[in-house]
């Protein structure tokens, strides 16, 4: 979606860019020849890459890859073969150790890239909860799905996955929040210093909508400091790469300062809040409807100690205004009961048959989960009346163990929650995709009522 947004800016051609995002995956059968329609992208696209005014889309699509690099202007051609020349001797691009693409003749030098995502180290109090510790519990803590190493591979298969939408409904809905006149207004009036994207790593095409937003709302001569936030080291990594390889899609991103922070976001101190304010006042964001995993009073709990009055908050979820009918219900337990969703789970769920001594295969383990549509305050699986809770379990022989929680929520009953926190509602917005993922943005004030 990412590149077809980039060829087809703007609002008045969103419709067409869901369209064309749509074909990519059917054009390795069929080419998009025909006037009019999906082939007018890669007209746009020789356009887009700068390529001589007799290059049109047809051309592009017939070329094979040294024909389609002759095409591109000098400046892109040169690294273009050096990227091609690595595939053909390695087999593959992932081996690519990436590196910023050179500036274009008379850009400004981003000098500060080379340095530009410094890693800051806060220490993690406590012990860290194992897969053990979860299942004396009867739930295995959301975290162990992005410890392992293979944890950010796992995750870009799951968004990307058909059964499991929320990445795009999250992402366009960002995008019209960041085109209203309340969210515009806002950062105008607040000016905020620094951002920051709670549970963080895994998501950077969303990461760069709200960069492109923030430096076209606030003052240019200032860096924007933007830190992303997570308990997975890996997540972080993998974000940072995406980002400094795709920096160019970003208009004024060398006042960008990219930081990553190693941490929980459920247990945020003192110390983060003197980190993220000390030029000024912060926009958090939780996104991908992340907020449903957790425990909400812990979350604005730790958000307290790290928030200072003055500060925004964007919260992605998925609602359900009302009693869940039939349909919802099975709609909901499909997108948390296919293989996309086991393939995801498998590591976490190996650990749970290992540490319970329970004796089967894996595989066995994963076809006998059960999801179910659960009231979420009736389950101890959210604090927030009147919400809903998908519940992903496993039964052994100590009982039920609940692997996976997604909450959703009652719009009013989430903004009312958040208010006890001192966070009043600003706006919200719902997505293109899917009229029940709602972005709600909040801005922070003295509460009233602390006793949560």
């Amino acid at each position: 979606m990412e590149l077809a947004e980039k060829v087809l800016p703007g609002e008045e051609n969103q419709e067409f860019a869901l369209r064309v995002y749509d074909c990519f995956r059917k054009w390795y059968k069929h080419d998009p020849r025909k006037e009019g329609g999906p082939r007018e992208f890669w007209d746009r696209l020789a356009v887009e890459l700068d390529c001589d005014g007799t290059v049109n889309g047809v051309m592009l699509i017939d070329a094979d890859i040294d024909r389609f690099i002759e095409y591109l202007p000098d400046y892109r051609r040169d690294r273009a073969r050096e990227l091609l020349a690595h595939i053909r001797s390695n087999g593959k691009l992932e081996a690519l150790v990436v590196a910023p693409i050179p500036p274009v003749p008379g850009e400004t030098a981003r000098a500060h890239l080379s340095d530009a995502a410094s890693l800051i180290w806060l220490r993690q109090e406590g012990q860290v909860e194992t897969i053990a510790t979860g299942l004396r519990a009867g739930k295995i803590d959301q975290k162990h799905y992005y410890l392992d190493p293979d944890a950010a591979r796992a995750w870009s298969k799951l968004v990307n996955a058909d059964a499991y939408p929320t990445y795009d409904h999250c992402k366009r809905a960002l995008q019209v929040l960041f085109d209203s006149e309340p969210w515009k207004e806002l950062v105008k009036s607040t000016g905020p210093k620094s951002a920051v994207m709670l549970a963080g790593g895994g998501a950077p095409t969303k990461d760069l909508l709200l960069m492109r937003s923030l430096l076209a709302e606030t003052d240019s001569t200032e860096p924007l400091y933007y830190y992303l936030l997570d308990i997975s080291f890996y997540m972080l990594t993998d974000s940072r790469s995406w980002i400094l390889d795709h920096w160019r899609t970003v208009e004024g991103f060398e006042r960008v300062r990219l930081q990553l922070v190693y941490h929980d976001v459920l247990k945020m101190t003192g110390l983060d809040r003197a980190i993220f304010h000390e030029r000024g006042n912060a926009v958090f964001a939780i996104t991908g409807g992340t907020i449903g995993n957790f425990s909400e009073v812990t979350f604005f709990r730790s958000l307290d100690r790290a928030a200072e009055d003055g500060d925004l908050l964007i919260i992605s979820a998925d609602t359900i205004d009302g009693v869940p009918s039939h349909d919802v219900e099975k709609t909901l337990t499909h997108k948390y009961n296919n293989s996309d969703l086991r393939r995801f789970i498998e590591p976490v769920v190996r650990a749970v048959v290992s540490e319970s001594h329970a004796g089967e295969s894996v595989p066995t383990a994963l076809n006998r989960i059960e999801v179910r549509l659960q009231p979420g305050p009736e389950t101890q699986s959210s604090d927030v009346p009147s919400s809903w809770s998908v519940n992903v379990k496993l039964k052994i022989d100590r009982g039920d163990v609940i692997l996976v929680t997604s909450t959703r929520y009652q719009s009013s009953e989430l903004i009312k929650y958040a208010a006890q926190f001192g966070w009043q509602a600003v706006h919200q917005v719902a997505s293109p995709l899917n009229p029940n993922f709602k972005q709600f943005l909040f801005r922070r004030n003295k509460p009233e009522n602390r006793g949560i």
